[in-house]
């Protein structure tokens, strides 16, 4: 399922301070249009749907068996998916379900993750290890904690790294 975000503004980025890279600063106001983002990423058993139904490749990196996910993990989320397989991942979706999905924008993810707070975390300025699967070496089932904001996105922060269609950081 998707998350709808409504149109209107929210605070990107960061102020400067010890840790926060400078490409994330300063912190500013953005407004965005209403939009819908998954409730969860996207998990081992949508992909593997996608994979058996395209042909797609799995990569070894992926850590699946083959071209089949492992036992027990079919909703974590999908991991070690190139850029480029996200995004045939979504025009798949797409043409499967006759409804547009794409990879967010930078500013819709962060805003989604954000929510309406100014806060470096999704629940607020403090880090909490019971919010996300943050320095664990094992990766965790998509909703294995719980939503990481008021609008009902889980596992944004933490976990596994996700992909945007925007060029990010120091890697422009």
């Amino acid at each position: 399922g998707t998350i709808y975000i409504p149109a209107g503004p929210f605070w990107m980025g960061n102020d400067a301070g010890d840790g926060i890279p400078n490409y994330e600063t300063p912190q500013h106001e953005v407004f965005l249009a209403s939009y819908r983002i998954g409730k969860y990423p996207v998990t081992n058993i949508q992909y593997e749907e996608f994979v058996n139904q395209s042909g797609k490749q799995v990569m070894s990196s992926m850590g699946w068996d083959g071209q089949r996910i492992p036992a027990g993990s079919e909703n974590y989320p999908v991991n070690g998916v190139t850029w480029y397989k996200a995004l045939a991942y979504c025009q798949w979706l797409s043409k499967k379900t006759e409804r547009k999905y794409s990879l967010p924008n930078e500013a819709q993810w962060e805003k989604a993750c954000r929510g309406d707070n100014k806060s470096l975390y999704p629940w607020g300025n403090e880090f909490d290890s019971a919010r996300c699967n943050h320095g664990h070496s094992n990766v965790a089932a998509v909703d294995a904690y719980l939503a990481q904001n008021e609008y009902g996105c889980f596992d944004l922060v933490g976990n596994v790294r996700q992909w945007t269609c925007t060029l990010w950081g120091e890697k422009r």
